[in-house]
């Protein structure tokens, strides 16, 4: 078991210990929370391979070892999601980041500007929904959730 102090994301302690757990994979990754989103409670590894490469052996592999999962081809979800952030930034859209554009209450792109981490935990859904957890783990959830 690691025995380090408890890190700091953007000079805040942490202690949560699932935020510390994943942050003490990875030290050095930068991560901010918001205040409609909590992105760094859960970490993800990305690993991409070009095709004829043993990807398929490695996923096997990896899927093996307890706690982990990781997952095949996802028939470009990754990108589409991705769009939800590219378009708060899209001015022409509206520039949804900021407060520019909306004048009054009554306008119609009126808005409170969104906070910068607000679509991670979006896409960090998106993930676990194209991921999820073998049908035995879903059913435990579903268990202690009722």
């Amino acid at each position: 078991k690691l025995s380090l102090d408890a890190p700091t994301i953007k000079n805040k302690s942490l202690s949560n210990d699932d935020t510390y757990r994943n942050l003490a994979w990875c030290p050095n990754a930068a991560c901010s929370n918001s205040a409609l989103c909590q992105p760094c409670r859960q970490r993800f590894l990305f690993i991409l391979s070009t095709g004829r490469a043993a990807s398929t052996t490695l996923l096997a592999m990896i899927n093996r070892l307890p706690n982990v999962r990781i997952g095949g081809e996802n028939n470009n979800e990754l990108y589409i999601a991705s769009q939800l952030e590219t378009n708060l930034k899209i001015q022409g859209f509206g520039g949804l980041r900021s407060e520019a554009h909306a004048r009054s209450p009554n306008d119609a792109w009126f808005h409170n500007k969104i906070p910068e981490q607000a679509m991670a935990c979006t896409i960090q859904k998106v993930l676990q929904t194209i991921n999820p957890p073998p049908e035995e783990i879903q059913q435990q959830i579903i268990s202690n959730n009722s």
